[in-house]
C-alpha cells in the first residue's frame, strides 16, 4: 500500500483531509497545530520481539517507550507540539518495523494517528499500536 491522501470515501464527503499508508522505514513523521497538547498510547503485543517507541518532537528525541510480551501497554504520555513536526520511530529487536498509518484529522479537530507495526513475515502490524490523539484540554 502506497500513501493516500484524503483516505475519505469521494462519495462520503466528510472533510477529514489526512492521509494513510505504509512504510518500511520504522519512522512516521506528520504535522500536527504547533504548541499543542497531545497522548500518545502505545500498546506492545508479542511475546518474541522486544519493542520501542522512540517520539520525536522538532526532530529531537523526547521519549523512548520500551517493553516486551503480549496485550501490555508499553506507556500512555503526554507531549507538546512545539512547531508541529511529529516522528514515531517503532524498533524490534533492534530493526525497524514496518508501519501501517493513518493521521486523520477530522476537519482538523481534533485529531488521531494510529500507527501498527510489523517485525515479522506475517503482516498483521499488531507487534506495536501507538494511537495520538489532540487537542487535550
Amino acid at each position: 500500500m502506497e500513501k493516500v491522501n484524503d483516505p475519505c470515501a469521494p462519495d462520503k464527503p466528510s472533510n477529514c483531509g489526512g492521509e494513510c499508508g505504509t512504510n518500511d522505514t520504522g519512522k512516521y513523521c506528520f504535522q500536527l497545530p504547533q504548541s499543542i497538547r497531545f497522548d500518545l498510547t502505545a500498546y506492545d503485543n508479542t511475546g518474541t520481539h522486544q519493542q520501542t517507541v522512540r517520539v520525536y518532537i522538532d526532530d529531537l528525541l523526547v521519549d523512548r517507550l520500551t517493553r516486551g510480551g503480549t496485550d501490555n501497554v508499553i506507556g500512555v504520555k503526554t507531549y507538546t507540539s512545539g512547531t508541529g513536526k511529529v516522528c514515531i520511530e517503532i524498533v524490534g529487536d533492534g530493526k525497524p518495523c514496518k508501519l501501517r498509518y493513518a493521521y486523520s484529522p477530522l476537519d482538523e479537530k481534533p485529531g488521531t494517528v494510529i500507527i501498527g507495526a510489523e517485525n515479522g513475515i506475517n503482516n498483521n502490524y499488531n507487534n506495536s499500536m501507538v494511537v495520538l490523539n489532540w487537542p487535550l484540554l
